[in-house]
């Protein structure tokens, strides 16, 4: 699916000097960066010659959410779009545990985002983002992170209690998740009986005993 990584008419209203400008990407590089030529002046079009230069420009993910926390937001964002792509590009399979701690440490890393979030909520009292927030980790022991957090700033009990109820409904559909796929991969395995059976007899083997009967007769 497609995923919007930059609202460049919000990066050209941003600065009045932008207002006119136009870019024509040529590439994105692996660290988060747009390089495009820029057009100034209203020109539409890059010239030809002399040969143009290549700008750097930052990707800016467009995301809704509050000031004090974009940051850390687009981040966790952009690290789920990088872990997608690893599992996929790497084949990792979550049922290997070599594979599964791979794949838990990606998650980590998006995770600690994610509670830089949270952790920035609760200091703001605004404790329904947190639990919002909370709902988007990916590993348990995040969850408990989370609880710990608004533990530490003496929050209402309710709010820890609620994280811890997040957690351990997590950690429930978690298990519950990594059981289906363990039977699924079970049920598309071949029994080793059935792999080294004798083969039915064809038409032709059949035919072939039948022959050597009669010459026996």
């Amino acid at each position: 699916s497609w995923v919007p990584v930059m609202d460049i008419n919000a990066y050209r209203d941003a600065d009045e000097k932008r207002k006119h400008e136009q870019y024509w990407i040529t590439s994105v590089t692996s660290d988060s960066k747009m390089l495009c030529i820029v057009c100034r002046g209203g020109e539409a079009y890059p010239n030809i010659l002399p040969r143009p230069i290549t700008s750097a420009i930052p990707l800016h993910v467009p995301i809704i959410g509050f000031e004090e926390s974009e940051e850390p937001e687009e981040n966790a964002f952009r690290g789920k779009i990088q872990l997608q792509q690893v599992v996929a590009s790497e084949g990792l399979d979550e049922l290997d545990r070599d594979d599964r701690a791979i794949i838990n440490q990606l998650k980590r890393k998006v995770d600690e985002h994610t509670l830089r979030c949270i952790a920035r909520a609760i200091t703001n009292d605004k404790s329904g983002r947190a639990v919002e927030l909370t709902a988007n980790l990916m590993v348990t022991s995040s969850y408990r992170d989370a609880s710990e957090i608004a533990n530490r700033s003496r929050k209402a009990q309710f709010l820890v209690d609620r994280l811890l109820s997040i957690g351990a409904e997590f950690e429930d559909k978690e298990k519950k998740r990594l059981r289906s796929l363990l039977m699924a991969k079970r049920g598309h395995a071949v029994p080793r009986r059935a792999a080294y059976s004798t083969p039915p007899s064809t038409p032709f083997h059949a035919a072939e005993t039948h022959q050597h009967h009669q010459q026996q007769q």
